[in-house]
């Protein structure tokens, strides 16, 4: 992720990009990514066991 900011900071010598803006881009191929995971690496079932976990804390 840092080598992506540094890109768009060099690419944004004008200043055009805050970053604020590059941290929503980040974010947004981020969860992309984890959306991509989530709907082609993971069974129904697996999907199903992560929404019903709970954690349980013995403390």
């Amino acid at each position: 992720m840092t080598m992506v900011s540094n890109v768009y900071k060099t690419q944004n010598q004008n200043g055009l990009i805050s970053d604020h803006v590059i941290v929503n881009f980040l974010a947004a191929g981020f969860t992309g990514q984890l959306k991509g995971w989530w709907d082609h690496a993971l069974t129904k079932t697996q999907q199903e066991e992560i929404l019903k976990a709970i954690r349980k804390d013995d403390q």
